[in-house]
């Protein structure tokens, strides 16, 4: 079919119009499908299998899927040995009971309890091919069910400190923990303190 120059934008306005009204009826049907499916999850969903059990029932059953009670629970109750303190040294004892080693973890440690954010203090884990390292907080996204690990440099106008440090960051990355995607860092100089907004920031952002 031959169209002539001038006909050109009238014809290419009605192909648009034709494509445009398909796919917006196929986006009807789509999304009609998927609001089907999203209400049979709801009213069909595995989870109900386990959630309807008898109490006596659910002690004799090991579900494929655990809520979220169950999985932070046994997530916290997982036992390791802490590092010990020197004698003498400061305390800083969470709100919780745990004793943390300064007043910047001391906050961090405080501000996860207060948002309900589950924590391990220096658990130990093992890098790829190096020994293990006590991050200072392993913490847990209970929506995502998904862990971080949080260190806090808290002496970055130190020299030495820094490149130890910056070195400790470089094996977190070679082993596959990454700043922004299952690591957090905080910094810190005996001139700048951690601020308090930029912890909660962290939290709202990664953990909640």
């Amino acid at each position: 079919l031959y169209i002539k120059k001038r006909d050109h934008e009238l014809a290419r306005q009605l192909a648009q119009k034709d494509y445009d009204r398909d796919v917006l009826r196929e986006a009807k049907r789509e999304l009609v499908l998927v609001n089907r499916f999203t209400d049979h999850l709801k009213k069909h969903n595995l989870t109900h299998l386990y959630d309807d059990l008898k109490p006596a029932r659910k002690v004799l059953v090991d579900p494929i899927y655990k809520d979220d009670e169950r999985f932070v629970r046994e997530w916290r109750a997982e036992q390791y040995e802490p590092l010990s303190f020197e004698f003498n040294t400061a305390e800083f004892i969470t709100k919780s009971g745990v004793r943390v080693r300064s007043k910047s973890e001391l906050m961090i440690a405080n501000m996860l309890e207060q948002y309900e954010i589950p924590y391990r203090y220096e658990y130990p884990l093992r890098l790829r091919g190096k020994d293990p390292v006590r991050p200072d907080f392993l913490c847990l996204n209970i929506k995502q069910r998904r862990e971080y690990i949080w260190e806090h440099f808290g002496m970055m106008d130190s020299i030495a400190y820094a490149n130890r440090n910056i070195d400790k960051i470089a094996k977190y990355e070679l082993s596959g923990f990454h700043a922004g995607k299952n690591m957090i860092m905080t910094f810190e100089t005996s001139q700048v303190p951690v601020n308090s907004n930029i912890i909660k920031n962290l939290i709202t952002e990664y953990l909640i």
